[in-house]
């Protein structure tokens, strides 16, 4: 008699076991196929260009003309500078439009006209925000500010012609 209980245990307990096992089993198959519908999407674009200033030196007004190419991934930029106190202020917004946070790298300006090739357009100063490192959420905005100023100190009127281009290097975070 002892047998047969010990025998009917052990299939109660051998039943429950692979009833419980079922369960998880379809517990993890559901959140798998949930994390394998679910896309990653890896998307950071320049969305907005927006004139915050322009200040003239003297007569004429000072342009430039940024336009976001290369879908929403590369700004081109021109800028026409004409005498010393010229100024020109952008703010550009920057978002991530993937599924996961996303870590600015570098924004890299072509050519660098903020570390390497100050000379070729001397005397005209370019700032930019520095934002390498920021960790943008999904949907999350930042704007980059750019400066472009003329600092001839001898007051001489000499126009200036800018051409560059800015782009974005990011990685997921």
């Amino acid at each position: 008699m002892k047998k047969i209980n010990i025998r009917k245990n052990l299939i109660l307990i051998l039943s429950i076991t692979i009833v419980l096992l079922t369960i998880g089993f379809i517990a993890v198959s559901v959140k798998y196929n949930k994390m394998k519908t679910k896309k990653n999407i890896f998307s950071v674009d320049f969305v907005k260009v927006k004139k915050v200033t322009s200040s003239k030196g003297s007569v004429k007004e000072p342009k430039g003309n940024l336009e976001i190419t290369k879908n929403n991934k590369i700004i081109d930029m021109s800028f026409d500078l004409f005498s010393p106190k010229d100024e020109l202020i952008y703010e550009i917004t920057l978002r991530n439009k993937g599924t996961n946070n996303i870590e600015i790298v570098e924004l890299l300006m072509s050519p660098d006209y903020i570390t390497n090739n100050k000379d070729q357009i001397s005397p005209i100063e370019v700032t930019m925000t520095d934002i390498s490192g920021k960790i943008l959420e999904p949907n999350e905005e930042t704007a980059i500010k750019l400066k472009l100023t003329y600092k001839n100190k001898d007051n001489k009127i000499e126009e200036k012609k800018i051409k560059g281009r800015l782009g974005i290097i990011s990685t997921q975070h």
